[in-house]
């Protein structure tokens, strides 16, 4: 016979089940016993396992819709930003990665490696993260302690088609010049680092300005929007606010963030020399 709780087949005089420990004198649903007894308890079972994997089903959608979701959240990489801020992060590789697309972060941790030979990089480095911690400093003097960066937005106007072509000319741009003054064997920054850097180590070089004029090539910019903010501070004993704007537009399908298109210039590339 079986049990009418659980199912299990019970030897026959039984009084109670060795598995669960149901009596089984006790009667089933609607005065069933034995197997007619276990027969209902497994459709009840099978009833409650349908209802659980419906409940798995409804969890791995709104997985699946956050996921895509996340990946349509043209605020991530501001959100980013602000993170690295409020712990007052001084590593510039953070930063990179958290509103560029994912070949510049990769480029710039290849190139820290390339030149961890060269002083004057590394004083260069050193000087920037002094400088940020410094900013930090300069920021808790002036507000107090526990300094905390919010948020919001503003305004945000979807960029038209003219300005997402006006991103990707500039995009060429930097591509040609990325081409035209890292890569040239002619140009003085060229043969400036064939005196400082190993024969394996120009070949690295070589190797990372390829791929990045490369993956420049290779860039989709699909959409964007001009944002606009206003950041607030807030410290201990005092709090201000500040408003900004800039551009957040999909690179590769990743959120990226840009100055605002009519400030786009290869210019902004004279702080590295080019």
């Amino acid at each position: 016979m079986f049990c009418p709780n659980c199912g299990s087949e019970v030897e026959d005089g039984s009084k109670f089940c060795g598995v669960c420990g149901a009596s089984m004198a006790e009667e089933g649903p609607s005065g069933t016993t034995g197997a007619a007894g276990a027969a209902s308890n497994l459709t009840k079972n099978k009833g409650k396992l349908i209802k659980i994997g419906a409940g798995l089903a409804v969890v791995a959608l709104i997985g699946v819709g956050a996921v895509l979701f996340l990946g349509n959240n043209y605020k991530k990489p501001v959100d980013d930003v602000i993170k690295l801020l409020n712990r007052q992060d001084t590593d510039l590789g953070n930063y990179i990665n958290a509103a560029m697309p994912p070949f510049v972060g990769d480029a710039y941790k290849e190139c820290l490696d390339i030149f961890s030979d060269m002083d004057e990089v590394q004083d260069m480095l050193d000087e920037l993260e002094e400088n940020v911690d410094i900013a930090f400093e300069e920021l808790e003097d002036e507000y107090g302690d526990h300094l905390k960066i919010k948020y919001t937005i503003e305004d945000k106007e979807e960029l038209s088609k003219k300005e997402l072509s006006q991103i990707r000319s500039f995009l060429k741009d930097v591509r040609d010049l990325l081409d035209k003054q890292a890569g040239d064997k002619d140009s003085y920054l060229y043969r400036s680092l064939e005196e400082e850097l190993t024969n394996k180590d120009m070949k690295r070089y070589e190797q990372m300005v390829s791929d990045l004029v490369k993956n420049l090539k290779e860039l989709k910019v699909t959409k964007g929007y001009a944002v606009e903010i206003t950041a607030t501070v807030k410290g201990s004993y005092d709090e201000d606010e500040e408003d900004y704007e800039f551009c957040v537009v999909k690179i590769n399908g990743k959120w990226c963030i840009l100055p605002p298109v009519d400030e786009l210039s290869t210019s902004m590339l004279s702080g590295i020399g080019w």
